[in-house]
């Protein structure tokens, strides 16, 4: 049957194992990445995600069908379900260094399609980069809920929601439209 939502990664049983040095992929009605399949199918990324340095990380999933980002075993973002490609966005405050990251994505029919995204410190928003993604390393340490882990959103009428970082001199925009 057609699954209808992420399914118990740690209760089945895989057919393929491979290594993919990014989540780049387009939404395609052929064969899911390298699966060899089209429909009904699963994934399971793992790895560790290298961020340069201290600061809030906007991370994002986009997926059809469902997907789920976890970072240090912490979901991130949710984009569970059945539905056409659509982004969700988290937010996280890492420090420099290695972060455990898991990506979890199924496909039911039509469409299949997966892309993860960063934003932070000195980078613009885009497909996390091979670069920042690697098999082996040990983790980093979360950012401290105080401290140097700060930020502020402040709302526009019509021009997008701004936010600041402690310490940073200017705001970014992360979110168009009403703030």
């Amino acid at each position: 049957t057609a699954p209808t939502a992420l399914p118990n990664f740690a209760a089945l049983t895989p057919y393929l194992t491979t290594t993919v040095s990014t989540l780049a992929y387009a939404s395609t009605t052929g064969n899911f990445a390298n699966s060899t399949r089209a429909d009904n199918v699963g994934a399971l990324y793992t790895g560790w995600l290298e961020v340069p340095a201290d600061g809030l990380w906007t991370l994002s999933v986009e997926s059809d069908d469902g997907s789920q980002l976890l970072v240090d075993g912490a979901v991130i973002a949710s984009n569970d379900g059945l539905h056409g490609m659509t982004e969700v966005k988290g937010l996280a405050a890492l420090a420099a260094g290695r972060h455990a990251l898991e990506v979890r994505f199924f496909e039911a029919g039509g469409g299949a399609g997966l892309n993860l995204r960063i934003e932070g410190p000195n980078l613009a928003r885009q497909t996390v980069p091979a670069s920042m993604l690697t098999r082996n390393g040990t983790a980093g340490t979360p950012m401290p809920a105080s401290g140097t882990a700060g930020f502020v959103y402040g709302g526009t009428q019509d021009n997008g929601t701004l936010r600041v970082v402690r310490g940073a001199q200017a705001a970014i925009l992360p979110y168009g439209g009403d703030g």
